[in-house]
């Protein structure tokens, strides 16, 4: 059995370094995903490319398991200290040409909790906290994807009343829970939400109710004191924008919110995207 605990650099001040980062001390990507989980690129070749970019740190982040079912885009349960011990040798191999940090991407969902406390998050470097599912239940069992198909959000929608304010309220319901549950070193795609609403085929991010719905939830993750990352795989995917919006951007700047800028990469040549 591969002894994962004993590669971890508990030496890390996350916090800190997310500082440093924020104020630009520093060029990192802490949002990456390797063929550990639904990336395409193995964690060297990630590494790799970082160097190549002159980054000073690069966070590998691959999605944790979810607890109600076997999703085929998270690491495998049996594969998480292997995760850990390979990221830790590559560590080594490189720390004279980078800081390597090993973290998970964990989703933060309804009555997850004891999920969560079994992944044992103090292995990691830093984690990452997602809401990638409604609180809303399939007749199967599990639970509505926001980002999983646009068939599988408006069939949540369908089961909301029809009424496309239950589900935003719901989204951004969870993405507060998360910021506020000590977990995470910081949030991740603050409005994900409209991955499948750019041309505002379900709501208009002007309109009134949506503005005091996103900024509400942001205030309340100003409260928390959790940073929050600017997500750019918007923006590489051809939409002229980020995740979060950039009023959103703006609004979480007013409120004092610490802000790091991530690619969410899942490929090597995807790595440090938007960073200038």
């Amino acid at each position: 059995m591969l002894k994962s605990d004993s590669k971890v650099n508990t030496k890390v001040n996350i916090q800190e370094m997310i500082g440093a980062i924020a104020s630009g001390k520093l060029r990192a990507d802490l949002h990456n995903h390797s063929l550990y989980s639904d990336g395409k690129s193995t964690p060297e070749e990630i590494v790799l490319s970082a160097i190549d970019k002159r980054l000073d740190v690069i966070g590998i982040s691959d999605h944790a398991p979810v607890g109600f079912k076997d999703a085929r885009w998270s690491i495998r349960r049996e594969k998480i200290d292997e995760y850990i011990y390979v990221l830790g040798e590559l560590k080594e191999k490189y720390k004279d040409k980078i800081t390597l940090l090993t973290g998970l991407e964990v989703d933060y969902y309804k009555d997850c909790d004891e999920h969560i406390k079994a992944l044992r998050l103090t292995r990691f470097d830093y984690t990452i906290g997602s809401v990638h599912f409604f609180s809303i239940k399939k007749a199967v069992g599990d639970y509505y994807g926001i980002d999983s198909s646009p068939i599988e959000l408006a069939a949540a929608i369908v089961q909301a009343k029809g009424v496309v304010q239950n589900v935003c309220q719901d989204y951004f319901t969870y993405i507060v829970k998360a910021a506020k549950s000590g977990y995470f070193s910081f949030v991740g795609h603050f409005d994900l939400i409209k991955k499948y609403n750019f041309d505002s085929t379900y709501f208009v991010e002007s309109e009134e109710w949506y503005q005091t719905m996103s900024k509400l939830a942001l205030a309340e993750i100003a409260a928390a004191n959790i940073p929050m990352e600017i997500n750019t795989s918007a923006s590489r995917k051809g939409h002229n924008d980020y995740y979060p919006s950039k009023f959103l951007v703006e609004e979480a700047r007013r409120l004092g919110i610490t802000l790091i800028t991530n690619s969410d990469s899942h490929h090597k040549d995807e790595v440090g995207y938007g960073q200038g």
